[in-house]
């Protein structure tokens, strides 16, 4: 990650651009997994509580 950014506000920046496209991209497969019915998760599961996984891993990827 140094490499790539040279302060502080270079990886605020970088944090939230890359939660932004994380979670776009969470949009894009839960819809797509809740059309085709292809769900393996419980059905009732919001899409909030299912994608806090990814924002947990995103934030131990990057911190």
């Amino acid at each position: 990650m140094s490499v790539y950014l040279h302060n502080e506000e270079e990886k605020e920046s970088y944090q939230q651009r890359i939660k932004v496209h994380m979670l776009q991209q969470n949009v894009l497969d839960w819809g797509c997994a809740k059309a085709m019915g292809m769900v393996t998760w419980k059905h009732d599961l919001s899409f909030s509580n299912w994608a806090q996984q990814y924002v947990e891993a995103i934030d131990d990827l990057i911190n």
